[in-house]
């Protein structure tokens, strides 16, 4: 039998306290230096050192565990935010228990479920990743009334709960991009978006529309609603669907089929904002089949930034939200709260824009 590892041979190997690897261990780290930290945690890794968490539960009455629940983990920006939040709260000593969505209807029950489930593992936090929070108020007092810290990051404003949120800010994102546009002297511009029928993005679409029109506003440019395509999905009928979609092949197609129409009268547009990096795809390639070219003749602007963005041809200029950082900013809002500190209760995430050869040649 293998010799059991402890916190004094930890300490012992890494030259200090056990006061400190306790302080480590407890997510103290304010209190102990950079350098430190990072030697007792390499020691820690090289003794293979399991701390023992049912004996700290019971010390510390906290399990040392976050819950998150994400609407689907095979999505790119639910994986961003929730990799964001799970690195600061690591370094801090937390465990993090994820629940994830994808395969079932985001409905009261199944988020009820979910609800259920982290609390029964006693966990100190819960962050609930969401695009949609219509439906989901009920499952929410549950967590309130255990009177645990919730966070949560969503993709548009709500006033119906109550708790510390972080927002995408798809209006910003809007204004930026019809800022890029009319820097090019880009005057007549299009808009390709999805609507959800089961209601998981339309407020998503919602904000990034919003953004859109008061960027036009803004600048002085028209609103022509010949140019504006809001293709009518519904993703949440079967989880084979909701896996198909978070893939982007639906909106690719979906991207096609309205740029084509667009090209089909007898104004055309020099540029065009969507809705998601996606859904600009299809738009280039339907640019591309009719010989115009991209920026000189249309430009385009995606959002979320994804990683296929750098790498297609032309490059597509996008909106990149920070997912990360909204992860990061969703950690530290619940380590405040589980020390007792008081926090913001609406913090916008920060925007950018990526500019690539879809907008400048």
């Amino acid at each position: 039998m293998s010799k059991q590892i402890t916190s004094e041979m930890v300490a012992k190997k890494a030259g200090v306290s056990r006061a400190t690897v306790s302080l480590i261990l407890n997510g103290h780290l304010n209190r102990v230096g950079d350098e430190t930290r990072k030697r007792v945690l390499k020691v820690m890794d090289e003794l293979e050192y399991r701390p023992n968490l049912l004996a700290r539960t019971m010390k510390t009455k906290r399990s040392q565990i976050i819950g998150i629940i994400v609407e689907g983990i095979a999505e790119g920006w639910f994986t961003k935010i929730f990799f964001g939040a799970e690195e600061e709260l690591r370094k801090k000593g937390y465990q993090l228990l994820l629940s994830s969505l994808l395969f079932q209807k985001s409905s009261d029950k199944n988020l009820c479920d979910a609800v259920e489930l982290l609390l029964s593992r006693q966990v100190d936090g819960i962050i609930l990743i969401t695009s949609s929070i219509d439906r989901e108020i009920t499952p929410l007092k549950s967590i309130i009334s255990s009177e645990i810290p919730l966070i949560l990051v969503n993709f548009y404003p709500t006033k119906e709960v109550q708790v510390p949120k972080i927002y995408l800010d798809y209006v910003e994102a809007g204004k930026i991009s019809i800022q890029h546009f009319h820097s090019l002297g880009k005057r007549e511009i299009a808009y390709i978006g999805t609507e959800n029928l089961a209601n998981l993005s339309s407020n998503m679409r919602g904000e990034v529309l919003k953004g859109f029109k008061k960027g036009l506003k803004e600048f002085g440019l028209p609103y022509i609603p010949e140019f504006i395509k809001i293709k009518e999905v519904n993703i949440d009928s079967s989880p084979r669907e909701r896996l198909e979609f978070s893939k982007g092949r639906l909106s690719c197609e979906i991207g096609k089929k309205a740029m084509a129409d667009i090209l089909t009268l007898s104004e055309r547009p020099d540029a065009v904002y969507c809705m998601h990096d996606h859904i600009a795809y299809g738009a280039i390639a339907a640019i591309q089949a009719e010989g115009l070219k991209i920026p000189e003749e249309v430009a385009v602007i995606g959002n979320n930034n994804l990683e296929p963005s750098e790498f297609i041809v032309p490059g597509l200029t996008s909106i990149d939200m920070q997912l990360d950082r909204c992860g990061y900013l969703a950690a530290r809002s619940m380590l405040k709260l589980l020390e007792g500190e008081e926090v913001e209760m609406e913090v916008l995430g920060p925007v950018s824009l990526v500019v690539r050869s879809s907008t400048v040649v």
